[in-house]
């Protein structure tokens, strides 16, 4: 009785298959690749399962175009790694994850309708409960009904978000410094918008008159707030990022609020498949941290561990790593943002994989290798320590996808280093 429903679903993903095969070639330089090297001496991350499937996930740079508004990559990956996860579903592999049909295919069908320049929603629901208005994080309604073309976004996440969804010349300027973070946010984004957002500049920038602010309750300048406001400005409060299926929420009240509804679903479902692809990356390829040690710090003339309301914390968990075990759970250093940790806890605990949050690596790495407590811990001996960039990690956008990624992707010095020792036993 369920053949019916199967051949259609393999009729329109065969179809949808099929479409973008052919709108969207992608010359050799800019396909996407594995993040694992065949062949590299320092940074080999070839793992093979079933010694015939190598393990491969979509590199940062590629990722991050995606992340920040290229629909059509997007899409391309979605459909990739879906058949990639059939692929290991097929060959026995347990604990694969995959998108919903529904989701696969509306995701395939927004971008096609995009691709070809609509951007009526008349041919999908995009909001769940049907309703004309947003509520935002202080419960004040917003008219989806109204056009926002002059958009303020007064904080990071706001900003990453709209720099996917909506034109540069939308976005009346950026918050300060975050054109500086080039590692993260596309100069050929940025460089177009010329203002920046402060309180020194915030009267100079409500003289153009925005239509609507993004602002939020705890990292937004009270008194930025209260300028706008004295403008008449729209304040848009967004909700606080504290996991995945928060920054989702987000993503869709930002897009319905400035007219990209189908672009904000599409990112979206991007972000969850990007996710999901990452953890069956981690599961087809063995990379089990059960039983491992590890632990992810950052170094302010003392160490810490990022706190329990962090969302490097939420994604550690997600891995499967317990970041506290150094610690008693009834610690009371817990709830703090970051979590002070001694040099004496870190050896004691002796991590396998040590994970540190760093934009300046080649000077954390000096700085640790003066400290004698690590040369008796595993990670130094066994060159199990990963650096990775804090900026990224505390990015609460569709950036923590790359945060995912950085954190997934340093798991790879441990196993490598697993498998070294396996080999020169035989």
């Amino acid at each position: 009785m369920f053949t019916r429903p199967i051949a259609t679903y393999t009729i329109a993903f065969l179809l949808i298959f099929s479409w973008w095969m052919l709108a969207f070639r992608l010359h050799e330089a800019d396909e996407p690749k594995s993040i694992i090297h065949k062949g590299s001496a320092a940074h080999s991350r070839e793992l093979l399962i079933h010694e015939e499937t190598t393990c491969q996930l979509v590199e940062k740079e590629v990722l991050k175009r995606a992340l920040f508004g290229d629909t059509n990559l997007m899409a391309e990956l979605i459909l990739r790694w879906d058949i990639e996860a059939k692929i290991l579903e097929k060959d026995g592999v347990k604990g694969i994850k995959r998108l919903s049909d529904d989701k696969l295919i509306e995701s395939q069908k927004i971008a096609r309708l995009l691709h070809v320049g609509r951007t009526e929603t008349s041919s999908f629901s995009y909001r769940s409960d049907e309703m004309s208005v947003v509520i935002d994080d202080m419960g004040s309604p917003f008219d989806l009904t109204l056009k926002r073309e002059k958009i303020l976004p007064q904080t990071y996440m706001a900003a990453s978000i709209l720099l996917a969804l909506k034109g540069q010349e939308s976005i009346i300027a950026l918050p300060k410094g975050l054109k500086k973070q080039n590692h993260i946010y596309p100069s050929e984004l940025t460089d177009s918008i010329p203002l920046e957002f402060d309180r020194y500049a915030s009267e100079a920038i409500c003289t153009q008159q925005p239509d609507i602010a993004f602002v939020s309750k705890y990292y937004s300048n009270p008194s930025s707030i209260d300028l706008l406001r004295s403008q008449e400005v729209d304040l848009f409060f967004v909700r606080d990022i504290s996991s995945v299926e928060d920054l989702q929420e987000a993503i869709n009240d930002i897009s319905d609020v400035i007219g990209e509804p189908m672009k904000g679903r599409l990112l979206k479902t991007f972000v969850e498949a990007v996710f999901i692809a990452i953890d069956n990356w981690r599961t087809g390829c063995g990379f089990s941290l059960q039983g491992k040690k590890v632990m992810a710090l950052t170094y302010y003339n003392r160490f810490f561990l990022p706190g329990k309301k962090t969302l490097t914390d939420h994604l550690l968990k997600r891995m499967g790593v317990d970041n506290y075990a150094a610690l008693l759970p009834q610690d009371p250093r817990l709830e703090s943002f970051s979590v002070p940790i001694t040099e004496e806890e870190i050896a004691y605990f002796n991590p396998d994989l040590m994970i540190v949050l760093t934009d300046k690596p080649s000077e954390m790495e000096k700085l640790l290798s003066a400290r004698p407590f690590l040369d008796e811990i595993t990670a130094k001996i066994q060159n199990t320590i990963s650096y990775i960039s804090e900026d990224i990690q505390l990015t609460p956008s569709q950036v923590i996808a790359l945060a995912y990624l950085d954190l997934n992707a340093s798991v790879v010095k441990l196993f490598q280093r697993e498998t070294s020792a396996k080999t020169g036993q035989h």
